[in-house]
Parts: C-alpha cells; sequence; structure tokens
C-alpha cells in the first residue's frame, strides 16, 4: 500500500490527478475514479462505474481536460462525443467500500471528507440507466451509487 500510495502523491504532483482503476467480479462491475481533484482543483473526485478502464479512464480524462467542474445533477456534453452524462451525488455510505485509495490519500494529508459524483453514462441509443426505453440489465451493469448503500455488493 506505501508503494500505491507513492504513486498516487507521484501522479497527482506531476498530472495534477490520479485514475486509480478497480477490477471488478461477480458481485459488483469494474469501475474508475479520480484521486486529487480536490487538491489540485478544489474539485469533486469522480467515479466511473461498469466501463472497461480504458474508457473509464478516458472519460475521467475529459472531465478534467474540459476545465467544467463537475457538479450534482450536471448534465454533460463534454465526456463522450455525442452522448450525455449526468452527475449524481455519491452517497457518503459508499465511500469506504469505493474509494479506499482515495480516503487513504486525503488522509494522509489530515483532509476532511472529500466530495464524489459518479458520472453517469448512457446506452449506444443516449438512453440513461432510469429512463424509459432503457434495456433490462443496463441499470445492473453501471449500478447507481446516490443513495444510501444498505449491504455492501457480494455480502
Amino acid at each position: 500500500m506505501v508503494d500505491q500510495q507513492k504513486t498516487i502523491s507521484e501522479n497527482v504532483m506531476k498530472h495534477g490527478w490520479h485514475a486509480q482503476l478497480v477490477g471488478g467480479d461477480e458481485a459488483w462491475p469494474a469501475f474508475a475514479y479520480s484521486i486529487g481533484w480536490g487538491i489540485t482543483r478544489d474539485w469533486p473526485e469522480v467515479i466511473v462505474v461498469g466501463q472497461k478502464h480504458e474508457v473509464a479512464h478516458g472519460m475521467l480524462a475529459q472531465i478534467w481536460e474540459s476545465g467544467n467542474k463537475p457538479k450534482s445533477e450536471q448534465m454533460r456534453n463534454d465526456v463522450l462525443p455525442d452522448f450525455r452524462c449526468k452527475m449524481l451525488k455519491v452517497d457518503l455510505t459508499w465511500y469506504e467500500f469505493l474509494f479506499g485509495a482515495a480516503i487513504d490519500f486525503y488522509m494522509d494529508r489530515d483532509l476532511a471528507v472529500f466530495e464524489a459524483y459518479q458520472c453517469v453514462w448512457p446506452t449506444t441509443s443516449d438512453i440513461l440507466p432510469w429512463e424509459k426505453d432503457a434495456p433490462d440489465g443496463f441499470a445492473r451493469a453501471q449500478p447507481l451509487v446516490n443513495s444510501k448503500l444498505a449491504q455492501e455488493p457480494g455480502n
């Protein structure tokens, strides 16, 4: 873990942020999130759930490079070309399950809890998970983390 925190710190110093990639399993899909945005830009961190790591990293990079600070309930057209994405505030009950490396990063700097948003992505038909025409199983492929966590996935 010390090497991981060193890598994260080096990336934040060099690039302004670090992308933490987390593999999925049968209980929870792969995801990626930013670390360091709260320090370098006073932005919330952002998580992308259910995308391949390369795509998720690219989405985070697009948000960063846009210079457009993520805001709760914000609809964005600058994350995926020709598609809408929506920012939803992550409920604090999810933090321990999702943001372990970010929690360590901020705690090492004696900083309080950081804010985080989920970047919710659409189908190739530009339909978001909660919309009427969303295909069966799409919401399971990209679980939303904006409401209280009742039980950790897989438990």
